[in-house]
């Protein structure tokens, strides 16, 4: 290959490059805004009951839903719950420990430290619970068991790996 030629393959190798991520970020961006402009129509949810009241509301109403799943749906959503509540809980009481810490006259950083930690892991599990539930409705939805089977993946991981 004359240098002409590898300079004509790299410049086009580095135009479609460019290329492919510009319409990568627009695709992004598009979706992005899609997703902010669906979020503004939505009425304003304050706490755990209004949300819930919401969720359910969307369940009940929906015409493309059998009664089965709805139902599947609305056990799904009571385990997360409750899963997401202990949570929650323990995340508070967390973080009064940590306010107690930080109070006193002589701190304990390396407690502090943990204690941010524990604040950290226990948040990040509810995240995870929230997303566990999001592929357990696509799967009730689109009855899709690979997706299932991707969330499973991720579970595993994440308990025997972190």
């Amino acid at each position: 290959m004359t240098n002409l030629n590898r300079s004509i393959y790299l410049k086009s190798i580095s135009f479609l490059f460019v290329l492919v991520f510009l319409t990568s970020c627009t695709s992004t961006r598009d979706t992005e805004t899609k997703i902010q402009q669906k979020v503004s129509l939505e009425d304003s949810v304050s706490d755990g009951p209004s949300f819930e009241t919401r969720i359910r509301e969307v369940i009940q109403s929906s015409k493309t839903l059998t009664d089965a799943k709805k139902t599947k749906l609305e056990s799904l959503l009571a385990e997360t719950r409750r899963k997401n509540k202990a949570l929650l809980e323990e995340s508070f009481k967390l973080r009064a420990v940590l306010i107690q810490e930080l109070i006193e006259a002589k701190v304990d950083h390396a407690q502090v430290k943990q204690l941010k930690k524990d604040i950290k892991k226990t948040e990040s599990l509810r995240v995870k619970n929230s997303l566990k539930l999001v592929d357990e409705i696509l799967t009730v939805v689109e009855g899709d068991p690979s997706r299932q089977a991707f969330a499973d993946q991720l579970i595993y991981f994440d308990r025997n790996f972190h």
